[in-house]
């Protein structure tokens, strides 16, 4: 049993990012038999369509559905972008589960201190 991690990018999200989140995924679902990869880089070129100029923002449901069709033989497959996502109804949002289809993304856009013209803290 697999979990695929996708990076699905407008610009970039960062490497260190990827493992990270890989590695709290591979400590927390090793204990039920799960591994945890991490696939290619993925443009969301053709994905573009979903933006939405006036807000700035892409529409989440197509990045999510993007994400699933590289399911494939993982248990389930989680998409990780840097693009700013928003459903019909909502400001924003942080991210987007489907159960049925097994497949989730999460957007980085708005839990780095950049989008709120702050600046990153190193640790």
């Amino acid at each position: 049993m697999k979990i695929g991690i996708l990076p699905l990018v407008v610009k970039e999200v960062e490497e260190d990012v990827l493992k990270g989140v890989a590695d709290y995924i591979r400590e927390f679902y090793s204990k039920f038999g799960f591994k945890v990869e991490i696939l290619p880089f993925l443009t969301a070129s053709d994905l573009f369509f979903s933006y939405n100029p006036i807000r700035e923002q892409f529409l989440g449901r197509f990045f999510l559905a993007k994400v699933a069709e590289h399911r494939g033989d993982f248990s389930a497959v989680l998409g990780i972008t840097d693009a700013d996502l928003y459903e019909e109804g909502m400001n924003f949002i942080f991210g987007l589960a489907n159960p049925y289809l097994r497949a989730a993304i999460i957007s980085l856009a708005r839990l780095r201190p950049e989008f709120y013209n702050e600046k990153m803290e190193k640790f």
